[in-house]
Formats: C-alpha cells, sequence, structure tokens
C-alpha cells in the first residue's frame, strides 16, 4: 500500500455510509484520506468518491503494517473490532463518526440537484408519451398526479436532506472541521 497511488476513486456500491466511513478510517491508517466526490460526479446517483495519498504516507502505512502485520490474511483491521469485520472498537468509534458525518454532508449536499434533474426528466418524458395519439384528460391528470406524488417525496426528501446537512454540519463545526474542504462549497 506504502507504493500506491496518489489517488484511489471508490464507487460506492450502497449507501451503507456507517459502513463506508469504517473503511474511510481504515484507508487513512494507512495515508490515504477522504477528500469527498469527485469532481464532475456530484451529481451522478452513484458519485467517485476521492481519497488522496497524504504526505505522511509511508510513514503511516509502515506503522500500521508494524501494528496490524495480519491484517491482509484477515486479520484484525485498524480501529476495528476484532473479528467484526468494518465495525469500529472503542478507540476509533470518534473518528469514525465523524468519517461518517463528512460521507452525510456530501450526500445531503448532492440531493437537490441530482433528484431535481431526475424528477424533472420524469416530467419531460410524460409530456413526450402524452403526444402520442389516444391520450385522454384522464391520461393527462393521472400522469398529472403522479408527477405530483413525485414531487411531494421530493420535497419530503429534501427537508429530511436538511436537516441531516444541518446535524451533521453542526457536529463537524463542534469538532474544528471545515466541510467540504475550501474551493468545494
Amino acid at each position: 500500500m506504502a507504493a500506491g497511488r496518489d489517488q484511489y476513486d471508490l464507487r460506492l456500491a450502497s449507501p451503507n455510509f456507517h459502513r463506508l466511513a469504517a473503511y474511510a478510517y481504515v484507508a487513512e491508517q494507512f495515508g490515504y484520506r477522504y477528500m469527498g466526490a469527485a469532481p464532475g460526479t456530484s451529481t451522478l446517483n452513484q458519485p467517485l468518491l476521492v481519497f488522496r495519498r497524504a504526505e505522511d504516507l509511508r510513514a503511516r502505512a509502515a506503522e500500521t503494517l508494524a501494528r496490524y502485520p495480519h491484517f491482509a490474511e484477515g486479520g484484525p483491521l485498524p480501529g476495528m473490532a476484532p473479528g467484526k469485520g468494518l465495525h469500529p472498537s472503542g478507540e476509533a468509534k470518534g473518528e469514525v463518526s465523524l468519517l461518517h458525518s463528512r460521507l452525510v454532508v456530501d450526500a445531503a449536499r448532492r440531493y437537490s440537484r441530482r433528484v431535481l434533474r431526475n424528477l424533472v426528466s420524469v416530467l419531460v418524458l410524460m409530456a413526450i408519451v402524452l403526444f402520442f395519439p389516444g391520450y385522454t384528460v384522464q391520461h393527462v391528470l393521472v400522469a398529472g398526479g403522479i408527477w405530483l406524488g413525485l414531487f411531494a417525496l421530493y420535497l419530503i426528501g429534501l427537508v429530511v436532506s436538511r436537516l441531516r446537512l444541518a446535524k451533521h454540519g453542526a457536529r463537524l463545526a463542534a469538532a474544528g472541521i471545515s466541510w467540504p474542504p475550501s474551493g468545494e462549497a
């Protein structure tokens, strides 16, 4: 790992931010820091998450390998409870919680643009379908009702997203962490 690349991009396979935060903690123990979504992927449903090489990569990796020499063969992972995979032990829970908050803030910041774009696409698709012969006022009303239902779900999701953004943003601010990194706000 000490001879690795300068940056790794990870595609989120499942929306389990707790597990991803634990993964990010382990990566940081080997000298790779979570830096947020890759530029240009923030509007995708599954953006690439960037892990960049830290200045002290070689020293961190050597120290971690010395403390956890058998992690590659299924041994304990740095900061994780032995035999439980990506479940943080007591010593790492605080840092994993802050990484979790960074991930949630990134996801909450993406929500409105990404979902609203998808919602407008559905509206355009419904309008195209309604132009075919055989449409009636009832079809227009049904399509409008479906779209309004989706818009209501969007608004509910937006409220939940803003609440999470406020909660986790406050947690990061209380810990003295400025997130997202400057230049990405």
